[in-house]
């Protein structure tokens, strides 16, 4: 189902606040939400390490809005999702992005 949903509209089914974004847009409100719900838990999140010498890991990447975000702020990202669709928009989302890994797994571990 996900990746008829992001054939359709990816960008939209992952933040439905619009139909339509611009990568601009869609960046923006990845950066937006990484500031509202981890820039303001940094010391719970990061427990007195750089957050540029940590791995993170986000579970249901989707399209990369968030991962783009985390790419800029820690050491190394490392994302998954289900979807194979949803993992190339990513992929191309984080192209510039070296530190930012995207994986399609299975949706029931980590394998």
């Amino acid at each position: 189902d996900w990746d008829r949903r992001a054939r359709e509209n990816a960008r939209y089914y992952v933040a439905t606040g619009k139909t339509e974004w611009s990568d601009a847009e869609f960046f923006a409100s990845g950066e937006q939400a990484v500031a509202e719900d981890i820039l303001t838990d940094m010391g719970n999140v990061c427990q007195g390490k750089d957050p540029k010498q940590m791995r993170v890991i986000e579970i249901g990447c989707g399209a990369g809005r968030i991962t783009r975000a985390l790419a800029g702020l820690f050491g190394e990202v490392h994302a998954v999702d289900v979807s194979g669709e949803m993992v190339a928009r990513a992929r191309a989302a984080c192209s510039d992005r070296p530190n930012a890994f995207v994986y399609q797994n299975n949706g029931t571990d980590l394998t």
